[in-house]
């Protein structure tokens, strides 16, 4: 009894193939989906089959096809969803940017601060590299999508506190290393021992964001 699926995901987590863990009677793959997209996520006219409705998709996101009545049309991204029905945007303004007032070079509107070719938004805030975030990270932030704010957070007092200790050069030196240090204390005051070991590579990628 065929009880497992399979995806098969590239560099940014997009879900192109899925696949039961039962042949076919011929000795092929019994194939549930296949999707190939366009840039910020717009699945590509007559690259795209499903012989079921699969809940994952473009970055590896919750799909809601019920939301537009259309395949791919709608992924939620926990703070803001992504409208993909026709220009792909976010149909809310980043909360960093108009709240906070963080990136000013950036629009509010903006995915994954404009880089879809080698990285993702995690959230509807922030933008990182998927393909260097382990397993353990990208469940994690699937599953506590709630945690990025404060992660951010904690990452502009670290940066804050060492620049008024070094400068804001930020050097592979005694100032990266404050900085880090500072970064993983607060993390571990915020979220606890583990889950802030576990977020490691994570914490590094968020302390340089790349625009």
């Amino acid at each position: 009894m065929t009880k497992k699926e399979y995806e098969i995901n590239d560099h940014l987590g997009n879900v192109h193939v899925t696949f039961k863990d039962r042949k076919l009677s011929t000795g092929q793959a019994n194939l549930v989906s296949y999707t190939n997209y366009y840039a910020y996520g717009t699945p590509l006219t007559g690259k795209t089959y499903s012989s079921i409705t699969y809940s994952a998709g473009y970055n590896g996101k919750y799909k809601d096809d019920e939301v537009f009545g259309s395949t791919g049309t709608f992924y939620d991204y926990g703070e803001r969803s992504l409208d993909l029905r026709g220009i792909p945007v976010f149909p809310s303004p980043d909360p960093l940017i108009i709240y906070q007032k963080m990136h000013h070079e950036l629009s509010p509107y903006q995915y994954g601060s404009n880089r879809p070719i080698d990285g993702v938004d995690l959230d509807g805030l922030e933008y990182a590299q998927y393909n260097q975030l382990t397993n353990t990270e990208k469940t994690l932030l699937k599953s506590n999508p709630e945690i990025v704010p404060q992660l951010i957070e904690n990452r502009a007092i670290a940066e804050d506190e060492t620049k008024k200790s070094f400068g804001g050069n930020f050097r592979n030196d005694e100032s990266d290393a404050f900085r880090h240090t500072l970064f993983n204390a607060l993390n571990t005051q915020s979220f606890g021992a583990d889950l802030a070991k576990k977020l490691g590579v994570l914490m590094k990628l968020l302390m340089i964001r790349k625009n």
